[in-house]
């Protein structure tokens, strides 16, 4: 029998799968509290982005404003960007989180798992409660949750920035000179991004990589097999 120091224990090869469970447990709690960090960034990506289009929009529209400072207005056009791939980033890394939790720890956690009979019939592989993240109300209520998320998203981040676009023209009776034109262009193109990325999957793919990573056999503790 072979035996593992731990430090000043001595732990032997028939412990090993409650060994497995106390470190998955653990690695559980610590994605748990990275994905929780995750969405409270993603909060505060949304505020501060609120926050500067309102400044600049502020300035722009003070009493007294010249015409240069009304083309601070552009400036939201192109700090939207930014905020969103702060902002994708950060569902992008929670979304590895959960591939990580539902692929690699759960295993050893025992948590629900559902497989997919012949007859087409689902089951659970495990009897054991249901934690949140695998809830069937959560599954359930999932997407259309996501669905909203993404509109509140688009319309905090991208809202100002095509209201600056629009309004711009008409503050300023036209866009006036190349440069100018030039600028005003490249705001359209930043906001059109900032859209796509925050509505096409695709194109986090191609930018971020998928987060689904090819499911592989785990290890297994040896009372499970």
């Amino acid at each position: 029998m072979m035996e593992v120091d731990v430090g000043k224990s001595r732990i032997s090869n028939t412990a090993e799968p409650s060994l497995y469970r106390s470190l998955a447990l653990e690695y559980y709690r610590a994605a748990r509290a990275e994905a929780v960090q995750r969405l409270a960034l993603r909060e505060q990506v949304l505020l501060a982005s609120l926050t500067v289009s309102g400044v600049l929009a502020g300035f722009a529209f003070k009493s007294n404003s010249s015409e240069s400072d009304r083309w601070l207005l552009i400036l939201i056009a192109f700090i939207v960007l930014p905020f969103t791939v702060a902002l994708v980033r950060h569902d992008h890394i929670s979304a590895l989180l959960d591939e990580y939790i539902r692929l690699e720890l759960n295993p050893f956690l025992d948590l629900p798992q559902e497989v997919t009979h012949n007859s087409g019939v689902q089951e659970d592989r495990h009897k054991a409660p249901r934690h949140w993240d695998f809830s069937l109300y959560l599954g359930e209520e999932l997407g259309r949750f996501l669905r909203v998320e993404k509109v509140v998203h688009i319309a905090l981040l991208c809202l100002p920035a095509v209201a600056a676009l629009v309004a711009l023209p008409f503050i300023l009776h036209g866009i006036h000179g190349k440069g100018a034109r030039i600028l005003y262009v490249f705001g359209c193109l930043s906001t059109l991004f900032s859209i796509m990325l925050l509505t096409s999957y695709k194109l986090r793919d191609l930018l971020f990589g998928p987060p689904h990573v090819q499911e592989e056999k785990m290890p297994v503790p040896h009372d499970q097999i």
